[in-house]
This record gives structure tokens, C-alpha cells and sequence, in this order.
């Protein structure tokens, strides 16, 4: 009894929100380049994220809004969205474009990591000049401010009315 109590318990855990943290910060490696990244909760699915990719090629800022659904509880989900970019190519000069993003997310349980990977079309505009462009990435990003704490999410439960009635 005690097993299917606690199996339950941890299921239900995992059901919630989309996105289980405030502000994550890393790595992204994508086709062409590595990126710096910063992804920034504002509303409770939607996040801003700021790329600076590291690039021989060009210095650019990919700023997007996403959109985030949940797949599995509060770890796993699926995410769309979209954003502008700027850059400046060596040979090319400046340039700015459109960017478009989707794909997948899972947050660890108890370390305080999350990882993603997705595809990110973008069109670059230049007078006389356009490009479409396709990358695919993963990305490892350190929680920095977490939603809710697991020690919070525990000390929570043991306060429980619930908790404290319950007979085993």
C-alpha cells in the first residue's frame, strides 16, 4: 500500500506547469557554431530566450519567444515560438532576419539542469541579399532560479493537513 501511495504521490508530483523554472542559463551546440543562452520565464508557459552565438564567421543576437506545452508533468515539454536576429558578417556586413524555433525540453528531477534540443529555420534580409537558413541544436542549461525547490516542494508536503492524516 505504501508503494502504490508513494508512486501516486510522485506522479502527481510531475503533473503542473509547462515550465519548471524562472531563469536558466548555458550552452547551445547547433550545426555551425556554439551560443552562450539565457532563457527567462515571463508569463507561466512563455519564456524569452537570448542566443550570442560564437561564430568565426559573424558576431550576432538571436533574441525568442516561446511557447511552451506540457508532455509529460512539469519535466517534459514540447515548445514553439519565434524571434529576430542581428548580425554582422565579415563579408556579408550587417544583416537582420526572422527566426522561428521548435522543439523539446526535459528538466532534471534533482539535478538543477535542463536540456533541449530543436530546429531553428531563420531568414536573413540584406538589400540584395536573402538566405534561408535550417539548424537544428541541443542545449544544456543550468537552472539558476528554480520554481519551486524541491526542499520547498518536500517541507510543503510534511506541513499537509492531508499528509498528517493520512493512516499506513
Amino acid at each position: 500500500m505504501r508503494v502504490l501511495f508513494f508512486t501516486g504521490l510522485f506522479f502527481l508530483s510531475i503533473l503542473g506547469k509547462a515550465q519548471h523554472y524562472n531563469f536558466s542559463a548555458g550552452v547551445k551546440l547547433d550545426d555551425s557554431f556554439i551560443a552562450l543562452t539565457a532563457q527567462k520565464r515571463v508569463a507561466k508557459q512563455t519564456t524569452l530566450e537570448a542566443m550570442l552565438p560564437l561564430s568565426n564567421n559573424d558576431i550576432s543576437l538571436v533574441l525568442l519567444g516561446k511557447q511552451h506545452y506540457r508532455v509529460i508533468g512539469n519535466r517534459m515539454n514540447i515548445y514553439t515560438g519565434g524571434g529576430i536576429h542581428v548580425a554582422q558578417n565579415y563579408d556579408l556586413g550587417k544583416m537582420a532576419g526572422l527566426d522561428f524555433i521548435g522543439g523539446a525540453e526535459y528538466t532534471f528531477f534533482f539535478i538543477p539542469y535542463t536540456i533541449s534540443f530543436d530546429f531553428r529555420p531563420y531568414v536573413d534580409f540584406k538589400k540584395n541579399y536573402s538566405a534561408y537558413h535550417l539548424q537544428s541544436g541541443f542545449s544544456i542549461r543550468y537552472i539558476i532560479d528554480e520554481r519551486e525547490p524541491l526542499k520547498d516542494w518536500l517541507q510543503k508536503l510534511k506541513k499537509s493537513k492531508k499528509w498528517r492524516d493520512l493512516e499506513f
